[in-house]
C-alpha cells in the first residue's frame, strides 16, 4: 500500500470493523428505547465528556445520541442462542459512579429504566459490583433489588442483572468471561465507561475491559472520538433535536467548489464518499480525503439494502488502498 494512504487507512479500521456482522431485529422496536427513556429530562454533563458507542447490528439501539451523531448509550440483545440477554452501555463512568450525572434525578430515572429493560421485570434482582456500592440505595428506592456482589462471586441465584463499570481494575480476565457468558447466556448487564482515556492503553481495543464485558453483544466502546460539544444539556429521549454536548460549535469541513468526490458529498451518501476515495484516493488534497471519511463514518447508521451497498463500497476501497 502506499505510504501515503496509510494514515488515512487507519482512520477508517475502525469504522469498517464495526460492519462485521450482519443486521437482526432491534432496531426496528422502537417500544425498548421508550421504555428506557420513558421519563424523559435533561443530563448536565458538567465538565464531563461522554466517549462513543459503536452498532455494529440491528439487534441494538442508540438510547442517547448527541446532534452531532454520537451515541452516547445503547442497548443490545447479547449472546446467539435462543435466551438472549440484554444489555446497556453507557460512554462515562459517572453514569453509575457515586457523585456523578446519578445525582441527577433524570439520570437516575434513566439507570432505573435500563434496569428494568435488562432484567426483564419491573422489580428486577440487581447485583452491583462493590465499586458502585452507593448505587444499591438508588435502585433501591426505585423499587428494585439491588445488593452488592463481588464478580468473583458471579454469577449469583437469582440474580437478573448485574451493573459494572468497564475499565481497568476491579475485576479480572476470568471475571470479565464471566460475565461476558452471562449476558450471551440471557442474563441482563449494565455497564458505563469512558473508552477515549484508554484508547492508547489498549491498542487492540476489544480487550478494553468494557468491550470484553459487551463481547457477545452488538455494541462496541470506541477508543476514539468524544460525543458533542456546545455545553448545552442533553435532552434524555430526543436523539434527534438535542444540542452538542460540550466544547465550541463546529462545522464539518467541506472540499472546494469542483474538487475530487464533490458529487459524492452532496448526495450525503456514505457510499459514495467510500467510492470516491478508492477512485481517487491518489489525486485527494488532504482536506479532500477528510472531508469524504467524515461521510464514510456516517455508514454506521445504515441497515439493509443500504448496508449492503455500503458494505460493497468498503470492500472496492479495501482493494483500492490495501486491507483496513
Amino acid at each position: 500500500m502506499p505510504s501515503s494512504s496509510r494514515p488515512f487507512a487507519s482512520s477508517l479500521i475502525c469504522a469498517a470493523l464495526c460492519f462485521s456482522q450482519l443486521p437482526q431485529i432491534l432496531a426496528s422496536d422502537p417500544a425498548s428505547r421508550e421504555l428506557i427513556t420513558r421519563d424523559g429530562g435533561e443530563i448536565d454533563f458538567g465538565e464531563s465528556v461522554p466517549g462513543k458507542i459503536g452498532i455494529i447490528a440491528d439487534d441494538a439501539i442508540s438510547v442517547l445520541s448527541s446532534s452531532d451523531g454520537g451515541v452516547i448509550a445503547a442497548a443490545s440483545l447479547a449472546g446467539k442462542g435462543a435466551a438472549k440477554g440484554r444489555v446497556v452501555a453507557f460512554t462515562h463512568g459517572s453514569f453509575l459512579k457515586d457523585g456523578g450525572f446519578h445525582d441527577q434525578e433524570s439520570v437516575a430515572n434513566l439507570i432505573a429504566n435500563a434496569v428494568r429493560w435488562a432484567g426483564r421485570s419491573g422489580t428486577p434482582s440487581v447485583g452491583v459490583h462493590p465499586d458502585l456500592a452507593p448505587l444499591v440505595t438508588r435502585l433501591n428506592s426505585a423499587g428494585c433489588k439491588a445488593e452488592v456482589i463481588d464478580p468473583a462471586d458471579f454469577p449469583a441465584p437469582g440474580i437478573d442483572v448485574y451493573c459494572i463499570v468497564g475499565q481497568p481494575g476491579g475485576t479480572t480476565d476470568s471475571q470479565l468471561d464471566r460475565l461476558s457468558d452471562y449476558a450471551a447466556t440471557g442474563g441482563g448487564l449494565i455497564v458505563s465507561a469512558t473508552p477515549w482515556a484508554f484508547g492508547t492503553k489498549f491498542p487492540k481495543f476489544s480487550e478494553f475491559p468494557g468491550n470484553r464485558l459487551l463481547a457477545s453483544s452488538s455494541i462496541r466502546f470506541l477508543p476514539n472520538g468524544t460525543a458533542g460539544g456546545g455545553g448545552t444539556p442533553l435532552a434524555i429521549g430526543k436523539p434527534s433535536t438535542v444540542e452538542p454536548i460540550k466544547g465550541p460549535k463546529t462545522m464539518s469541513p467541506k472540499p472546494p467548489i469542483g474538487a475530487p468526490g464533490t458529487d459524492a458529498l452532496s448526495s450525503s451518501s456514505a457510499s459514495d464518499a467510500a467510492h470516491a476515495l478508492a477512485e481517487k484516493h491518489q489525486s485527494l488534497s488532504n482536506a479532500e480525503r477528510h472531508a469524504l471519511m467524515i461521510r464514510v463514518e456516517t455508514g454506521i447508521e445504515l441497515n439493509g439494502a443500504e448496508l449492503d451497498t455500503f458494505l460493497n463500497s468498503l470492500l472496492k476501497l479495501n482493494q483500492a488502498i490495501g486491507p483496513i
